[in-house]
């Protein structure tokens, strides 16, 4: 199509092919694959002369609306990716919200000062974060549990990061029956009552799924919809909980809580990065795991980093 608007507009086939870049052979190619496309001839040609014939008098003004069409999409693809490139827009699930996240914001902000990130609220519902991933609502998001998402929801336009694994713990009150335990069997946690956290979320299924692996069913369970309820109730009452070690920490060193071993063990849960395949963005990426390692080295905190 550029082909023969520039050799309508030259009347030259080697003035058009010199303006282009391109070869005389090439142009002549060109323009014979757009005739046989079309069916009629678009030029006479005597010699070296040409002149448009009259099937390319009509067809000109429609492929110079159609190049100028193009051109204007090229510059609002280019205009878009620039405003994309300048712009971030972040959200995560907790507990890496809370805990971790506040700790990387100010480094990303010196990474690029020219950059303009966007928080969104922190949300404890992993598939929720996906799925503005998903649909472009946000470029990256922070979540745990890739197991327990929800199945519908289609990542073939996601690129998925794992950060670091997270182990979970039971949490008893220090004056508990059990406090001064150093391990329980999984079979002892059918004699107890026991708070979770609400049960759509991740954290809440893997703890589920451990009950469910080992054919354990506590006496009673209640739901609460924060840690730090959960935390609060058992602090204050003879339940027990299961929660990743990471949100427990500050009070287990403060004695307000104590962690039993479990025997077998909880599998450790994985926190991801979720980021638009089109993100164009690789330093950003790179930079926050840097700054990830660096934090839980800093703080002390009880998770392990996964280095790929």
């Amino acid at each position: 199509m550029e082909s023969f608007v520039e050799v309508a507009r030259q009347q030259n086939f080697s003035k058009a092919a010199e303006k282009l870049h391109i070869t005389q052979p090439t142009m002549s190619a060109r323009i014979q694959k757009l005739e046989g496309e079309l069916g009629v001839p678009l030029f006479h040609r005597s010699g070296k002369a040409i002149r448009l014939s009259k099937y390319g008098e009509i067809f000109l003004p429609y492929a110079q609306q159609c190049l100028e069409t193009m051109s204007i999409g090229v510059r609002k693809i280019a205009d878009e990716r620039t405003i994309t490139l300048s712009k971030l827009t972040v959200c995560s699930a907790i507990p890496f919200g809370t805990l971790i996240f506040p700790h990387l914001l100010p480094y990303m902000y010196e990474f690029d000062q020219d950059i303009q990130i966007q928080v969104l609220r922190n949300t404890e519902f992993s598939d929720d974060i996906l799925r503005m991933v998903v649909e472009s609502k946000i470029d990256i998001g922070f979540f745990e549990g890739r197991e327990y998402l929800d199945q519908s929801l289609d990542l073939d336009s996601v690129e998925l990061v794992p950060l670091y694994e997270n182990d979970f713990v039971l949490l008893a009150r220090p004056s508990h029956k059990i406090g001064k335990r150093k391990e329980l069997s999984v079979c002892e946690l059918s004699e107890h009552w026991f708070v979770l956290s609400e049960e759509s979320e991740p954290i809440s299924r893997h703890i589920h799924h451990y009950f469910e692996q080992h054919e354990i069913k506590p006496s009673w369970t209640m739901t609460v919809n924060s840690f730090v309820s959960m935390k609060e109730m058992v602090k204050k009452t003879d339940m027990l909980t299961i929660m990743p070690r990471l949100v427990a920490k500050k009070d287990i060193l403060k004695g307000e809580l104590v962690e039993i071993a479990l025997a077998p063990t909880p599998r450790p849960l994985i926190t991801y990065l979720a980021h638009s395949r089109n993100y164009h963005a690789p330093k950003v990426i790179k930079m926050i795991k840097q700054r990830l390692e660096t934090t839980v080295a800093e703080l002390d905190l009880p998770c392990r980093i996964i280095r790929a």
